[in-house]
């Protein structure tokens, strides 16, 4: 939430680029052609993939993308999820790039990551990478919560700050300037910014690359358990734990015109991760993207 508030509050004063109306609209066609591969590939192979956060909430809402968000994300389980790369890399390895934590890739990522090849959207998160990201969409893993209670606070609660620890990794290894000037605002965003760095120091005898994947290794549960979440999604390990039973089976819905699958119960979803989904935010509530480089 605090670098959500700075990325709203950072602006133009640091340089960053927001995308004019025309670029909002093409972007925003490519990522719809994007996610009907994706769907459409699901559906033909037998793996189950939802519209998920803002996603599922512009579906509901909006019956498309939320107006002023230029993104997608996918919610897909943990089983189909660790197929789905090689099967759709396969299918589409001359149209899309995908990335996943395994420690292989060079792009910092704790979802997997579909990206169109020779375009160029790269936000402030990435700007030190040295592989650039295209126009791309988020897939998100729906993991087990272990069905004893104490057991899933402590797996919740390592799992938060395991994966603080390893994002923490990620600015120190790639201390870019854009990601300094965004913590620069005020002295409690400075702070934050020179602690996460120390933490990624101590843990820079490893690559990030490797602490992404073994942190994905980590979060994941074995066995059919009755709860689930979203580990990497907006609201972390307890913020988006539901029973399966009220998300599955999926249900379709209208996003712009085409029908995706959505949670059976999206709206207690939503409910869940927005509080009163079906009200409009104020201007300056509404989440902005700024972007370091664009190519669409």
């Amino acid at each position: 939430m605090l670098v959500k508030t700075m990325l709203n509050n950072v602006g133009n004063k640091q340089g960053l680029i927001q995308l004019s109306e025309k670029q909002n609209i093409e972007l925003k066609n490519r990522l719809l052609e994007m996610c009907t591969d994706v769907m459409e590939f699901c559906e033909t192979n037998g793996l189950t993939c939802v519209l998920g956060g803002g996603t599922a909430l512009g579906a509901v809402r909006h019956k498309g993308f939320i107006p002023w968000d230029d993104d997608i994300d996918l919610n897909m389980p943990r089983e189909d999820y660790n197929r789905f790369p090689s099967m759709f890399e396969k299918a589409f390895k001359n149209k899309y790039k995908i990335y996943v934590p395994d420690g292989k890739h060079e792009v910092a990522t704790l979802s997997m990551k579909i990206s169109i090849p020779d375009t160029l959207l790269e936000d402030v998160f990435h700007a030190g990478d040295s592989v650039k990201l295209g126009v791309n969409l988020d897939i998100f893993a729906i993991d087990n919560v272990p069905d004893n209670d104490v057991k899933a606070k402590i797996k919740g609660i390592l799992s938060d700050l395991y994966q603080k620890a390893v994002v923490s990794a990620y600015y120190y290894q790639n201390r870019s300037i854009a990601m300094r000037e965004l913590f620069s605002g005020n002295n409690k965003s400075k702070l934050i910014y020179k602690v996460r760095c120390v933490v990624g120091f101590l843990m820079s005898w490893r690559t990030y690359q490797c602490w992404f994947e073994k942190c994905d290794k980590f979060i994941q549960t074995a066995g059919n358990t009755k709860r689930v979440t979203v580990v990497n999604g907006q609201h972390h390990y307890f913020g988006e734990m539901m029973y399966k039973d009220d998300l599955f089976p999926v249900r379709k819905i209208l996003f712009e015109g085409k029908k995706f699958n959505v949670y059976k119960d999206v709206e207690k979803y939503l409910t869940l991760l927005y509080g009163d989904y079906m009200r409009i935010p104020p201007v300056e509530k509404r989440e902005k993207h700024f972007y370091t480089d664009v190519k669409l």
